[in-house]
C-alpha cells in the first residue's frame, strides 16, 4: 500500500481562470491558454507527488492565488497591498482558477495523462484565497485524507 503526504506546491506567475470551451464546425475544443495553464498545474503537480499511482480516495485542497502588484500604483498603495490592506478583487474569478487547477491534478484516461487523483470528484472540501504578491503565482496543498 502506497503511503500518501500531504502535497504543497508552487506555480509561478499570475493565475489563469479555466476559459469556456469553444466550438467550430461542430467540434468543441479548451482554449490553448487554459490548456497550457493545465498541464503546467500537472506538471508541478507531478514534479512533487512523484511516481506514485493517482489517489482514490477522498481529498482537501487549499489553494492561495497571488496577483502581481501593480507598477503603476502609487508607492503608499503598492505598500497596502503587500501588506494585505488591499485584496485583488480582479479577473480571473476564483471559482474559474479552480477549476483549472483542479482539472490539472486530475488523471485524464482518455488522453492517458496521469494526475494526482483520478477525478476532482473526489475533493470535499476546498479553500481559495486572492493575494497580492510580490512573487505572483498558485500556491496548492492538497491533504489526502
Amino acid at each position: 500500500m502506497e503511503i500518501y503526504d500531504d502535497l504543497k506546491y508552487f506555480i509561478p506567475g499570475n493565475p489563469v481562470g479555466k476559459q469556456r470551451a469553444r466550438v467550430v464546425s461542430g467540434h468543441a475544443y479548451t482554449p490553448m491558454k487554459t490548456r497550457i495553464f493545465e498541464e503546467t498545474v500537472r506538471y508541478y503537480a507531478l514534479k512533487k507527488f512523484g511516481n506514485k499511482k493517482p489517489y482514490d480516495g477522498d481529498v482537501r485542497v487549499t489553494v492561495d492565488l497571488g496577483y502581481a502588484i501593480p507598477k503603476s500604483w502609487p508607492k503608499w498603495k503598492k505598500e497596502a497591498a503587500a501588506r494585505n490592506d488591499i485584496r485583488p478583487a480582479k479577473k480571473p474569478d476564483v471559482d474559474n482558477v479552480l477549476k483549472s487547477v483542479l482539472d490539472g491534478m486530475n488523471t485524464n484516461l482518455r488522453s492517458g495523462k496521469t494526475g494526482i487523483y483520478l477525478d476532482d470528484k473526489q475533493v470535499i472540501y476546498i479553500s481559495c484565497e486572492k493575494w497580492y504578491s510580490s512573487d505572483p503565482g498558485v500556491w496548492v496543498w492538497v491533504e489526502f485524507v
